[in-house]
């Protein structure tokens, strides 16, 4: 009974991860896309600059948020050099996540022949769930 409660309790834990995980991302999804309209438009910028500012931006905010709030209990007693090492995984999973993006983008698209807009519903399933996986598992363990 009481390995019972416990994988509950362990089931509980991991969906309200899961929940946190996906608020922080569309936040700064958000954020990400508030930049890039913003610097397309009022600033003038070009629309490659501007995605490298929204990201730029976004970024270090998830990381944070991702640090403080979704994975807070395997970062809860983390030193200075911990943390500087979560950061550097954090980067290494958001290049993987576009990466396997530009894959999916290609498959669907080049190899496929579909409509660009048929490789989003993979792209908002297969990478949420890789990433959150490499961040639970490796980028935000001590």
């Amino acid at each position: 009974m009481i390995s019972r409660s416990r994988a509950l309790l362990r089931g509980e834990r991991i969906v309200a991860q899961v929940f946190r995980f996906g608020m922080t991302g569309i936040a700064a999804t958000a954020l990400h896309g508030l930049i890039y309209l913003l610097a397309t438009g009022a600033m003038k910028i070009g629309p490659f600059a501007a995605n490298v500012l929204g990201y730029a931006v976004a970024m270090p905010l998830a990381f944070a948020a991702h640090f403080l709030w979704s994975f807070r209990g395997q970062t809860r007693d983390a030193r200075p050099g911990d943390m500087a090492a979560m950061a550097l995984r954090f980067l290494v999973i958001n290049a993987v996540g576009f990466s396997l993006n530009t894959a999916i983008v290609w498959l669907v698209c080049e190899r496929l022949d579909l409509m660009a807009a048929a490789a989003v519903p993979f792209m908002a399933t297969l990478t949420p769930i890789i990433t959150f996986l490499l961040s639970r598992n490796w980028g935000f363990r001590r």
